[in-house]
């Protein structure tokens, strides 16, 4: 029977401590379950653990700066104030993770699963999350200037005070939400709630034919999805500076 197992079955289904070493030593000799394990403040600086099962852990301000966690499972991991800086979280699934004020710093979340992940005040910052899932995520004071947010499901998503990205609501004749961001390419992409994004001039185009160029409800709509593209360009300024 290997540690990893001995230790889960010590703790008969509750969280057990596990250490940085343990960790690799044991993903080293070809496992990959280790779920609920608690590895709070763990180094795992530039650690593989390509496709590891990390469901349920804590990982509460450990250091995977650089980590590879392609296809790893982190459902309800806890991450809370945990370095992944530059990590690889490809098509990770981190559905409902905590990743609170989680330093993501041009991490790779490219397809990640990330539906109502707790990512309130984390650093997003030049993050890819292209296809990404964040459908139902809180994304509350997130910092996301510079991410890719191409393709991504942002359905249910709370951005309220998000930088990086610039909202108006209650326009058009669906009263729906609208968001703008600007994807590091320089294209300003236009958001409306369960809608398809797309970019800012495709928009303007399909107002214009929806509501007629001389209708008020297309300008209206026309000035608000300018505004948000000032918005965007004063966010990207901004950021450019820092």
């Amino acid at each position: 029977m290997s540690e990893i197992r001995d230790l889960r079955q010590a703790a008969q289904g509750s969280t057990f401590t596990l250490s940085a070493a343990q960790l690799l030593a044991a993903y080293a000799r070809g496992e990959r379950d280790f779920s609920l394990a608690d590895l709070r403040g763990a180094n795992l600086y530039g650690a593989n653990l390509y496709g590891a099962n990390l469901y349920g852990a804590n990982l509460h301000g450990a250091n995977l700066y650089g980590a590879d966690l392609h296809g790893a499972n982190l459902h309800r991991a806890d991450l809370h104030g945990a370095n992944l800086h530059g990590a690889n979280l490809h098509r990770a699934n981190l559905h409902r993770a905590n990743l609170y004020r989680a330093n993501l710093y041009r991490a790779n979340l490219r397809g990640a699963d990330l539906y109502g992940a707790n990512l309130h005040g984390a650093n997003l910052h030049r993050a890819d999350l292209y296809g990404a899932n964040l459908r139902g995520a809180d994304l509350y004071g997130a910092d996301l200037r510079g991410a890719d947010l191409y393709g991504a499901n942002l359905y249910g998503a709370d951005l309220y005070g998000a930088r990086g990205i610039a909202s108006i609501s209650g326009v058009g004749k669906s009263r729906r939400m609208i968001y703008a961001y600007r994807r590091p390419e320089d294209e300003v992409i236009i958001v409306r709630a369960g809608c398809r994004e797309a970019p800012t001039k495709d928009v303007i185009k399909a107002i214009q034919t929806d509501y007629g160029k001389d209708s008020a409800d297309g300008k209206a709509y026309i000035k608000a999805v300018k505004l948000l593209f000032e918005l965007v360009e004063l966010q990207y300024m901004e950021s450019e500076e820092e």
